[in-house]
């Protein structure tokens, strides 16, 4: 059951990094390609991705949503596996909301994810993260910023 529930996070990551790519959901900053995805909270609980400081599940509502990002060099496309990242979300005219981003390993493959509220009667919203690399010793940090326009529900 363990294994699947892996390969589940996995197959959940690998997609949003996909959408990400193919979707153009990235930036590069200061050498780092950055690849972002957005998914809604319940396939990520299905997946058993779960982040709070206790250990304990959320309670998640219809705009509470999962953010994954993974990181490369710009110039070589390795993969960026000693990170700090942290994530503000800023509703527009909203007070922000700053989470880390734990690093989740999953087949030996490195992203950065946690559940944020994007209410799609919210949006845009502004997503600053601020990446160190533990590799790269005292620096400061790279900071990317780009915009996230949730989808309006039909409703049905």
């Amino acid at each position: 059951m363990k294994h699947l529930c892996r390969c589940a996070l996995f197959a959940l990551c690998t997609l949003a990094a996909t959408f990400a790519h193919a979707a153009g959901q990235s930036v590069v900053a200061n050498g780092i390609q950055i690849y972002y995805g957005i998914a809604p909270a319940s396939a990520a609980v299905k997946a058993n991705v779960l982040h709070d400081s206790n250990g304990f599940a959320r309670l998640f509502h219809a705009g509470s949503h999962h953010l994954v990002v993974s990181l490369a060099d710009a110039r070589t496309g390795e993969r960026i596996n000693d990170a700090t990242v942290v994530a503000t979300v800023a509703p527009l005219g909203l007070t922000p909301t700053t989470r880390a981003l734990p690093p989740m390993e999953i087949n030996n493959t490195i992203t950065y994810g946690n559940f944020f509220d994007f209410s799609p009667s919210s949006g845009p919203y502004r997503i600053s993260l601020h990446i160190m690399r533990s590799s790269k010793g005292a620096q400061e940090p790279v900071i990317a910023e780009f915009e996230y326009r949730p989808a309006m529900s039909s409703g049905r």
